[in-house]
């Protein structure tokens, strides 16, 4: 049986002028070098100013990735773009500063959706300094909570309440999620928090999902989803 397609959707803008090309680089290598082959790579480009376009244009040759270069309203608007340009049924989100933390990560995601009949998978996060040092693993936060991923074990409080419930980056999700729930907020009200209301739903809705205790991403502290980026109020 031929794999299906899959769809990884990388939003970028001046990387250059940011000095954040090696980590670009490190995040295509990631993908590359998926045991997974079937992939699509979508970069959405805010319109850069600074030479980041020749760049993605050379990757594009090579056939690494799709890119597009249009203006946005922020990175959560470039992700809503991207999961609707992309030609498959199955999206990741994946920032150019982070990367897959295996060459099985895709692998394992599809397997495991398949097996469980699931519409999204969740799994775990090790963050990693500016020199790829790790600086603390995290657990997704399905093994601290109950009764359908809402109540934090032993307690009645609800989860969502207290803190953000996934880490969107690296996450399986059928494209089809997006279309019956809707998709990532306005990041100019929820600024880098713009993922809430879509991680709040996914539980609310009760879409299907199943939590793989596997590390899938290495996200770098520091970077332009851990910071207050000045595009997400422009």
């Amino acid at each position: 049986m031929s794999e299906e397609k899959v769809t990884v959707i990388t939003v970028v803008y001046n990387l250059i002028k940011s000095g954040r090309v090696k980590y670009f680089k490190q995040m295509l290598r990631s993908v590359r070098n998926q045991t997974y082959k079937n992939i699509e790579h979508i970069v959405m480009d805010g319109k850069s100013t600074d030479g980041t376009l020749s760049l993605l244009d050379k990757y594009q040759k090579k056939g690494y990735i799709k890119y597009y270069s249009e203006k946005d309203n922020g990175p959560y608007d470039a992700m809503n773009k991207g999961i609707k340009k992309a030609d498959s049924d199955y999206v990741i989100i994946l920032h150019s500063d982070d990367y897959l933390y295996d060459k099985n990560v895709i692998t394992l995601q599809m397997k495991y959706l398949k097996l469980t009949n699931s519409d999204y998978t969740t799994g775990d996060t090790v963050f990693i300094d500016k020199d790829n040092n790790v600086v603390t693993p995290y657990l997704g936060i399905a093994h601290r909570y109950d009764d359908k991923y809402f109540f934090l074990k032993g307690d009645n409080t609800p989860v969502f309440w207290m803190e953000t419930s996934f880490n969107h980056e690296g996450m399986l999700f059928k494209k089809s999620v997006f279309e019956r729930i809707g998709y990532f907020s306005d990041e100019k009200i929820y600024g880098t928090s713009a993922d809430f209301k879509f991680e709040v739903d996914l539980v609310l809705k009760d879409i299907k999902h199943t939590h793989i205790p596997y590390n899938f991403l290495c996200f770098r502290t520091g970077g332009a989803s851990s910071t207050e980026d000045k595009r997400f109020y422009k």
